[in-house]
This record gives structure tokens, sequence and C-alpha cells, in this order.
């Protein structure tokens, strides 16, 4: 019996050490988790209803742990044409230009503030991130390119912007174009489209010339005190130069030239500005001559001239160069002369039989007869038909008698003249210093009279 249980421990220890070699020669099988592993354990076969049942401890196996990788989310930037997460859109109405409207002119370098009233017409309500760019044109010397909204506009509201400008200094017609730009760097405007700009349009005109006026009186100094005294003889039709420089000793081309009137005054207009010579030319150099500094657009005044006492005179009688004739135009009386035509006139020649006209005026003026922009002065024949022009300097004159003028009409017409030639009212003659031209007359025939 007791080699019995010998044999049997004795078994019992070799079938503990084949199952312990079978176990050692296998890999444990493990089930992995996410982030753990867990042993699976191993237990023994059930024992025999003859052998005593022993519990075997499981083995531990180490857990095997697997990282799990968090991926982070990549940021998409917006882009201009996809704005992010932004559902509403934008747009702007124009309503009014509440100052500077189109085309106002402004002078170069004048400084304005434009102002327009947008309504806000888009979904977006435009807030302090919103801008007012320049768009294109000229900027007007504004500040900035760019202006932050500075107040908040919700859609269907409306806002004032504005912005000083500057004119430039050249002369012509400027436009500046302004729009609006959202936080997402898109730029939006008027219009059914919304991308028309709203402007500011100017004009600066071109500098208009700035008029300077000089003026004074020709005179004859009686009292030979060197100025204008009243009740000094005024001189008309006298020619006043005004010449560049300040060389007023030497008598050089004039600037510009004017004629007294008949009340010896006269003016001179123009853009001057500068040093200027005003002088009275005569025969041989300046007879007498003002230096002054001129000013753009000033005005002087009393800029008298001294003129040479002259003792020249032109005069001459009108008289009605007689010839009757009849209806038929035969001569029946007085002194006729027949022309080419078979036509009879009076011969233009003064007789002892005829008289001289009374009352009618004759004009003088300085200078060519083809100058018909020099001032002429007048005079009356008197009870005996002679008229004179007295005080009078060197120099060429134009003498006329117009019979067609509103004081000769009613006293001559119908008629001709027969001297200085028939058809011919006008003599031009040269008066040398101190000489008297006392013949200058005009023969007046009387027609139908």
């Amino acid at each position: 019996m007791k080699n019995k249980q010998i044999f049997l421990s004795f078994l019992l220890v070799v079938c503990w050490l084949l199952t312990a070699c079978a176990d050692a020669s296998e890999t444990p099988q493990v089930a992995v988790a996410t982030e753990t592993a867990v042993a699976t354990p191993i237990s023994t076969a059930p024992p025999t209803s003859t052998s005593t049942p022993t519990l075997v401890a499981p083995t531990a196996v180490a857990p095997t742990t697997v990282a799990s990788t968090a991926v982070a989310p990549t940021a998409v930037a917006p882009t201009a044409s996809q704005p992010a997460n932004q559902a509403c859109t934008d747009a702007a109405t124009f309503i009014t230009d509440l100052t500077v409207p189109d085309n106002t002119p402004y002078l170069p370098g004048s400084a304005f503030v434009k102002t327009w009233r947008l309504q806000n017409s888009g979904s977006c309500t435009w807030d302090g991130r919103y801008q007012l760019v320049f768009a294109g044109g000229n900027n007007l010397g504004a500040q900035a390119d760019r202006f932050p909204l500075q107040a908040a506009v919700a859609p269907g509201e409306w806002i004032d912007l504005s912005v000083s400008f500057v004119a430039p200094t050249t002369p012509a017609a400027y436009q500046s174009d302004w729009k609006l730009q959202n936080p997402q760097g898109q730029v939006f405007g008027i219009g059914a489209n919304a991308n028309a700009p709203f402007w500011v349009k100017i004009v600066v005109p071109a500098a208009q010339p700035i008029q300077t006026t000089i003026s004074g009186v020709v005179y004859q100094d009686g009292n030979e005190n060197g100025r204008y005294d009243p009740g000094e003889m005024l001189m008309g039709s006298r020619e006043v130069w005004l010449i560049p420089g300040t060389a007023c000793q030497v008598r050089q081309a004039p600037l510009a030239v004017a004629y007294s009137d008949e009340n010896g005054r006269y003016t001179l207009t123009g853009n001057y500005a500068g040093n200027f010579c005003i002088g009275l030319p005569g025969q041989s150099g300046l007879e007498d001559v003002i230096g002054t500094s001129v000013v753009a657009g000033e005005t002087l005044v009393n800029i008298n001239l001294k003129s040479t006492v002259p003792n020249g005179s032109i005069s001459g009688y009108v008289w009605s160069d007689y010839c009757l004739t009849s209806e038929n135009g035969d001569a029946l009386g007085g002194d006729c002369v027949v022309d080419g035509n078979g036509d009879y006139h009076a011969d233009g020649m003064i007789q002892p039989t005829e008289s001289n006209i009374a009352g009618i005026e004759v004009l003088l003026q300085v200078g060519s007869c083809t100058n018909n922009g020099a001032v002429q002065v007048n005079a009356i024949t008197d009870s005996t038909g002679q008229y004179s022009f007295g005080s009078l300097l060197p120099g060429t004159y134009c003498v006329s008698m117009n019979a067609a003028s509103a004081h000769n009409a009613p006293r001559l017409l119908p008629g001709d003249w027969t001297f200085p030639a028939r058809s011919i009212w006008y003599q031009e003659l040269t008066l040398q210093a101190g000489a008297n031209a006392y013949s200058v007359n005009f023969g007046w025939d009387y027609q139908l009279k």
C-alpha cells in the first residue's frame, strides 16, 4: 500500500513537470484594449474523481499600452471672395452730396471739405472695422487714402462721410473716386452691382489776368510849378506811352498806348506789373515822363503829364459851293463844272459870291486818318463859317467833316462834298512846330435846295 502511494506521488510529479514544460513552450495569449492590455488567466483541466484538486495561481502578464494621437484641426484662412463666417452682403446707396456739387470751381490751393450721405443698403452692419477708401482719380491732397468709419450703421440706416481736400495748383478738371471696404478687405461701392465709386468733382480755372489801371491827365503847366492845378489847360488827343523798365530818359518802344480824351484824361488798363515809364512822346523824345513801380491789380491815379505849351493851329472854313441845276440836270447858274457822266456840280473853289456855313461840326484827331481808334475833338464853325483848333503840337493830324453825323445831317443833307474832292470829307496834314495851317477848308454843294 505504501509503495502504491509512492508510485502515485511520483506519477503526479511527472505530470506536473510535463505540464510545466508544455506551458513554457507557448506564448501566453493577451487581449489588447485601446489603452491597456488585460491578461487572460490559464487554468488546469478538472481533476479526476480519484485525485484531490489543486489550484494553480495564474501567471501575471505586464499590460501593453497603445498611445492614441489627437489630430489638431487645420484653420483655413478666409479669402476675399469667400469671407469666413460671413453670410451677409455689403452694399451702399448714394443719397446726396451735402457739400461741393459736381464741377464746383476752386482757386489753386484752396482747401475744402466734401461730405457724402450714404445708406447701408446691404445686410451687414458697418462698424469701426469698415473704412472709407480712395478708389482712383486724383486724391486731391487728402491726408490719407483710408479712413475708419466713426459710427455703426445698421442696414437701412445712413451716414455722412467727410474728407478734407486741397485744390491742385494746375488749372484743369479733377475727380477723386472713393469706395468702402469691409473687415475682410472686400471693396464695395454704390450702384446696381455695388461696385461703382462715389466721387468729388472740381474745376480749377485758369488764372484770369489781374487788371492794373493807370490814369491821369495831360495838361499845360501855365504857372510852371510842375504840377497840375485846376483851371490849367487840358490837352485832348495826346498820345501816352507805357514803357517797361527804368530808363525813362531814353525813348523806347511802348508796351501800351493810350490817348487823352476831350477832357485831357487818359487811362491805361492791362496786366501790368513791375517798373514802368509813363510818358508823352514828342518829336525829339519824351516831353514829360514819370517812372513808377506797379503791383499787379493796383490802381494808380493822378499820374499827370505835362505837355509842352504848343503854339500850332489848324483852321479853315466850311462854305456853300454853289451850282444851280434844273430837274433835268442842266446848269442854270453858279459856278458849275461837268463831270465824266455829264452831270453838273459845284467847282470846288471859293468864289466871292459864295457864302460860308455856320454851325457845322469839324473833327480833329492826332495821327493818320486811317487810325479809327484815335480820340477826336470837335470845333463848331462860327457865324462866319470858320473853325479853329489851337495850341497844337507838331505832328500829323486828321481833320474831317462828317455830313451824316447827328449834328451835321439836318444842316447839310441832301448834298455832297466838293472840296477837298467830291465825296471826300477828310484831310490829313503834318503840322510843323509853331505852324498855323489856316486853309483847311471844306466845300459843300447843296443839291435840290
